[in-house]
């Protein structure tokens, strides 16, 4: 963007940017992007100017006037569609590592649904859905509550209603950490 500026109007240095350079930036700049994406992007920009401002290397925020803009509504960030998520479902139900061993297929096509489920109900980071506790973490009335490893923040999910039931009926294999059915023990 900067480089379709006249070389005297180029910002070489982020205290030259104003909330006029910014707001042509807003919406010029980012118009290729989809509604979503854009004001996804344009959020990230306000907090990186904010922070600039906490920290002292701005003297004023020249993002705070404008505007994210309206979502469209849409969720374009789910990377399946229903009938590909139950096209995995599906081969989760079949499929195993050529590891598992005989009479072991049933128990581990379970546990692989199960923790397909929780992940995508949930939206859980992978180290936290490998160390779940359904019997600590899911309360009577279907509440997911955990402190997520990353960041700390704690977080609060009401379940769709077949999850309770079907998180705390995974069965533990040999190796797992009793209480945690995702996570084994060596690792």
């Amino acid at each position: 963007y900067n480089s379709k500026q006249p070389s005297d109007a180029r910002i070489e240095h982020i205290q030259q940017i104003t909330p006029r350079w910014l707001q042509r930036f807003h919406d010029v700049g980012l118009s290729a992007l989809k509604p979503d994406t854009r004001r996804h992007r344009w959020g990230v920009i306000r907090s990186f100017f904010a922070h600039l401002q906490r920290v002292g290397v701005l003297d004023s925020d020249p993002s705070v006037s404008i505007q994210r803009g309206k979502s469209s509504g849409e969720i374009g960030h789910i990377p399946f569609t229903d009938a590909q998520y139950k096209a995995i479902l599906e081969n989760a139900d079949w499929y195993v590592d050529e590891r598992v061993r005989n009479g072991e297929r049933e128990v581990y096509c379970q546990r692989m649904h199960s923790f397909l489920e929780l992940l995508r109900w949930t939206g859980m980071d992978l180290i936290d859905a490998v160390q779940f506790r359904p019997a600590e973490q899911i309360d009577a009335d279907g509440v997911l509550r955990y402190t997520r490893t990353k960041t700390g923040a704690s977080g609060v999910i009401p379940l769709q209603p077949h999850m309770p039931a079907l998180l705390r009926a995974v069965p533990d294999v040999q190796k797992s950490v009793p209480g945690m059915p995702f996570r084994y023990r060596d690792n």
